[in-house]
């Protein structure tokens, strides 16, 4: 009887090697897709950032473009809304929430709490607005350092934001 050897397949050798090969490219897989989630979170914790101080921009300006009455304070603004009347205070509050309150024509029991002016509906993954300072001059109120901040550190900020009061 005739035994012949097979010589096909691999060796021990080889598949051992195959083996070792697939582990390391596995391991360099492994190792950059931390670092790919941790850039992908950046860029959406950015782009979230960037549509807060959007919104806070736009509802800044329709609520002052139609006030009366602008008066500002460091971090207070002071107006009558021109479309109902109310005298309103925007304020950059301790918890760094860009607040409105009513200010006037109530008592301080019948007076409402202040809100955010942006909803955290709107303003997403524990974000927070504020300004440094406001300025109203020759119709135009300046809003310094608007900020968009995420745990203490800015995400997204405007220098310098001005609005035309239309009905001053």
């Amino acid at each position: 009887m005739k035994y012949s050897l097979n010589k096909k397949g691999f060796t021990l050798a080889e598949t051992l090697m195959a083996i070792t090969i697939l582990l390391m490219v596995t391991a360099i897989i492994a190792g950059g897709i931390p670092a790919a989630v941790r850039v992908y979170n950046t860029a959406i914790d950015k782009a979230n950032a960037q549509v807060a101080l959007s919104t806070t921009v736009t509802v800044l300006k329709d609520e002052l473009s139609s006030a009366k009455d602008v008066e500002t304070e460091g971090k207070n603004i002071i107006y009558t809304n021109g479309r109902t009347g109310v005298v309103n205070m925007i304020y950059s509050a301790e918890d760094m929430n860009i607040k409105l309150q009513e200010y006037a024509n109530s008592s301080s029991a019948d007076k409402p709490e202040p809100y955010s002016i942006v909803s955290e509906k709107a303003i997403t993954d524990k974000l927070v607005s504020s300004f440094e300072e406001a300025t109203y001059s020759n119709g135009i109120v300046t809003i310094r350092n608007l900020k968009i901040s995420k745990d203490g550190n800015s995400s997204a900020e405007l220098g310098e934001l001005k609005i035309r009061v239309i009905n001053d």
